[in-house]
């Protein structure tokens, strides 16, 4: 996928073609699933929520994509926020970064319980994706404790100013 530079724009447009490369690995239906991104509304605060689905491979409830394995009681919340990449569009719910995070969290912290929460979304227009994020941080749910993990790519540059920022851009780059 890397190597042929294939986007998602690219999967979707060659689903039906049955040499392209990637239908040897995925069924169809579930690469359609997971390249799509559910219908969106902004709630009565001017918050973006996803529409709730129910699907094999993408759930959404209450406005927000599943995370899997979360306990049933916790003593703090991650907020996972941030576009496509959190929110995990081209993988299955066990696959998200939140779910990830999850499976590593569960019984590894000592006495303490964390529940993540994958506030990720998609947004078509980059220009207005800033402004959307603003407006979710201002509005989650943190309690004294919790912890917001906020993913962006623009320069490494905090657009938050005044909040704690690590910069974990290397960590990127080949090799790794």
């Amino acid at each position: 996928i890397l190597d042929n530079n294939v986007i998602r724009e690219t999967v979707i447009s060659n689903l039906s073609k049955p040499v392209f490369a990637i239908n040897k690995y995925y069924d169809k239906d579930v690469l359609e699933e997971v390249f799509s991104v559910p219908k969106s509304y902004h709630d009565i605060r001017g918050i973006r929520r996803f529409q709730d689905v129910r699907g094999k491979s993408v759930n959404v409830e209450g406005g927000h994509r599943i995370t899997m394995n979360q306990p049933t009681r916790w003593d703090r919340t991650i907020y996972f926020i941030g576009g496509c990449s959190v929110f995990g569009i081209g993988a299955s719910d066990e696959h998200t970064m939140a779910s990830w995070l999850q499976k590593k969290l569960n019984g590894t912290i000592g006495s303490e319980v964390f529940c993540v929460q994958n506030y990720g979304f998609y947004l078509c227009e980059a220009d207005r994706q800033r402004e959307e994020e603003m407006d979710i941080l201002e509005a989650l749910p943190v309690k004294s404790g919790d912890i917001v993990l906020y993913y962006w790519t623009e320069d490494g540059i905090s657009p938050m100013k005044g909040f704690p920022m690590i910069d974990c851009s290397s960590v990127g780059v080949q090799p790794r």
